[in-house]
């Protein structure tokens, strides 16, 4: 308890028992009242000296906030006398701040009520008060008061002690103000904290409650820079280590104090490579100028290198720097880390470099080029420094448009592709097939693209040269496989021939002899005519087969022709197939009518077959399209094309019999109904035309073709078939040039007989 509580207390129980002497209180014998009235005289005798020589004011008010005693030391206080100072109001004395708050102090804590306040005898209340000298200046007291009350427990009035506490609010304050710079200077892991440790310790050296909360801070500071990564460390201007917090164990195996009072070439954990930049940064900062993140060797004790990044500042006393304080953070695997990358950057580089591939690097924002390796400059033309902060646009590169559009757009989206066909022209002018291949990457610290271009120009020719060969090749075998069949069949028609002529020549001579009537060389020499017929129809297919290089064109006009040749194709069909046609008008193309009038016969009258038995549609229609590039076969260019589409609702074919129906020779039919020349001679026919055919089709589900053939660029009149072009003969006159041929009068028989004169060919004319 303090000499003020204990004042305090004794002048309560004192004024206590004095009050139940004056009152008269029941059941206190004379003898007690005797004994407390010369308690109460030595009391007032002893306290009075007590309060009156004491620096602190002691005083009384009743409930009306008027003081009914109060001690000499006001004087010292306030200035105002005893007299004086009774007459003042709380308003007089307290600002008005201060006069609000004590007002509300007492209405919170019932210490005016008369019906007692909530709290016990012993309760009492210290707050601070501004309170208002006599000469009108102002200063802050501290109030220590609590209540008194009678024995019926209703309050009497109210004690208190006011002291002056101007110079510790003071002192609070500029400690609150240094606390507050310390914490913003550790907050910010700088050495001005040392600084500030010094220049507080030395501001508040005397101050007790200083120095308590000092030491409460650096506790709080050591175990913070003992658990932290960073070496905080203090040298003097001798360079001779003053501190040094204690985690430098854990990051270079010294105890501290192996430090202490050495330089760090006296400890040996300064790299002998850091000895001259860690000098020369050491006189900067005791000129007065702090030095910030430079990079240092460092020794560990088991003798391994660490690289520590160190900032100093000066520590100043009276202008004058005293010590270097500094923090050192580890960055040793940060720096192998960065040699690493950069290790690893130079063997990507190296490797780059190597390959034979075109690979770029293009940032997202612009497609400006950052990087392009040796191959590019040796594939396009162009070295890195005449790329660079250009696009490919700028140079020219794609020969289409939307070759980099489309890998931008797909890179954009995070979708990465590979081997897409472009081509691209060199800086001479050339142009190239490549393969380009792209995906996103992060180069440089920026969004990017690297591209791959592999030129295939020379791979492409190869492989056309390997199809040409290989088509040759194949070209060769059904050409065996052509002349095979035509024997074999050329051996049937001939052996009926032959066979039938021989029955003849004997009927013949029967019927000379009476023995034959007519009606069995009639019937005998018909088989002949039907095999010679036969033999016509083939040497007609073999021709067409062998004529498809042999280009005499005009411009046609497909819907009519095609027209034609299906009202032709009407009158043969069967009643169980309905022809379905759409073939519109003025679909024109540079062609032989004779040769498209094959076209859609041979498709239709294989469509018709295919449903002799079941029934069924045959559509025929023809559009104008827009083909893409590479939609059919790649000897197709794109470009506009007319499409003769034929499909019916057959079987179907497997994709076994579809890989050979233009192969010669090939059919699905039974023996004797087709020689399987009819798919070859369409597919020869389309090509010559520059067109392109393809089959789609399914077990049970029909065939479908789709003829492409291209649309006529100019307008000119359209061709009408003439009879040479269908096959019909106008002219008068035969010339036979057919070598070794006998039997010239069966050939010129039947043309006499139609108003042409066949004449045979006389050698030399």
């Amino acid at each position: 308890m303090t000499d003020a509580s204990k004042t305090r207390k004794g002048l309560q129980d004192d004024m206590a028992g004095a009050r139940r002497v004056a009152d008269g209180e029941p059941g206190t014998s004379a003898t007690e009242r005797r004994r407390i009235e010369e308690a109460i005289r030595g009391g007032e005798s002893r306290y009075r000296s007590l309060v009156e020589n004491a620096l602190d004011v002691l005083w009384v008010f009743d409930l009306d906030l008027g003081y009914t005693y109060i001690s000499p030391s006001v004087r010292r206080l306030l200035g105002y006398s005893v007299e004086e100072a009774k007459t003042r109001s709380l308003e007089q004395l307290l600002t008005p701040e201060s006069a609000q708050k004590a007002r509300d102090l007492f209405a919170k804590e019932r210490l005016l009520g008369v019906t007692g306040h909530p709290h016990g005898p012993d309760w009492s209340l210290t707050t601070d008060f501004e309170m208002i000298h006599k000469d009108g200046s102002t200063f802050w007291a501290e109030i220590t008061m609590n209540p008194f009350s009678d024995e019926a427990g209703r309050i009497k009035g109210i004690m208190g002690i006011t002291r002056d506490i101007t110079q510790r609010k003071k002192i609070e304050e500029d400690l609150k103000r240094h606390r507050d710079s310390l914490e913003d200077m550790v907050k910010a892991r700088t050495a001005d904290l040392v600084r500030a440790n010094e220049e507080l310790k030395a501001e508040i050296l005397e101050r007790r409650r200083a120095e308590d909360a000092l030491r409460e801070m650096t506790e709080k500071f050591r175990i913070h820079f003992a658990l932290a990564n960073d070496v905080m460390f203090s040298y003097d201007n001798q360079f001779r280590v003053l501190s040094v917090t204690p985690n430098v164990e854990r990051v270079l195996g010294y105890k501290p104090e192996e430090f202490i009072g050495k330089t760090f070439q006296e400890a040996g954990v300064l790299h002998p490579d850091s000895m001259d930049s860690a000098f020369h940064n050491a006189l900067h900062i005791l000129s007065g100028e702090p030095v910030y993140s430079s990079v240092y060797k460092f020794i560990s004790r088991d003798g391994r290198t660490l690289y520590g990044e160190v900032s100093g500042v000066p520590c100043m006393r009276n202008g004058c720097v005293y010590a270097v304080t500094t923090i050192a953070r580890d960055i040793t695997q940060r720096v192998e880390m960065a040699a690493a990358i950069q290790e690893s950057e130079e063997r990507y580089r190296v490797t780059l470099q190597g390959v034979p591939d075109a690979v770029s690097i293009m940032r997202v924002s612009d497609c400006e080029y950052l990087y392009v390796n040796n191959a590019f400059s040796k594939i396009l033309g162009y070295s890195l420094e005449e790329v660079k902060g250009k696009t490919p646009f700028d140079l020219n590169l794609p020969v289409s448009a939307d070759a980099l559009d489309l890998c931008m757009h797909l890179v954009r989206n995070n979708e990465p592709f590979e081997s897409m066909e472009r081509q691209f022209r060199t800086s001479n002018g050339t142009v190239i097939d490549t393969l380009l291949s792209a995906r996103p990457v992060h180069y440089d610290g920026q969004d990017c693209v690297v591209t791959v271009i592999k030129d295939i120009t020379v791979l492409k020719q190869m492989v056309e040269e390997r199809k040409r060969v290989e088509f040759q090749s194949g070209k060769m075998e059904s050409i065996g496989t052509l002349a095979s069949g035509i024997a074999h069949d050329f051996n049937n028609i001939l052996t009926s021939i032959i066979g039938y002529t021989r029955m003849s020549m004997k009927d013949i001579l029967r019927l000379a002899q009476g023995e034959k009537d007519v009606e069995a060389v009639r019937s005998d020499l018909e088989e002949v005519g039907k095999a010679a017929r036969r033999a016509q129809d083939l040497v007609n297919h073999i021709l067409a087969f062998s004529r498809h290089g042999e280009k005499a064109y005009s411009t046609v006009d497909l819907a009519s022709t095609f027209r034609e040749s299906l009202k032709v194709l009407r009158t043969t069909l069967p009643s169980n197939v309905k022809v379905h046609e759409d073939l519109g008008e003025g679909y024109m193309i540079s062609g032989d009518p004779a040769l498209l009038h094959q076209v859609i016969t041979n498709l239709c009258t294989n469509a018709v077959h295919a449903m002799d038995r079941t029934g069924g549609d045959l559509e025929v229609g023809l559009r104008c399209v827009r083909v893409k590039d590479a939609e059919l076969e790649p000897e197709v260019a794109p470009g506009n094309y007319i499409r003769l589409s034929v499909k019916d609702t057959g079987p179907g074919m497997s994709s076994a019999v579809m890989a050979r129906i233009f192969d010669p020779y090939f059919t699905t039919r039974w023996k004797g109904h087709g020689t399987g020349l009819g798919l070859s001679i369409v597919h020869g026919i389309v090509k010559n035309h520059g067109g392109a055919i393809m089959c789609r089709s399914a077990p049970g589900k029909g065939t479908s073709f789709e003829v492409y053939f291209p649309e006529y660029a100019h307008e000119h009149e359209a061709t009408e078939p003439s009879a040479s072009q269908t096959g019909l003969v106008e002219d008068r006159r035969i010339l036979d040039l057919d070598e070794g041929m006998s039997g010239t009068g069966t050939r010129g028989k039947p043309v006499k007989n139609r108003g042409v004169h066949h004449k045979q060919d006389v050698p030399g004319k």
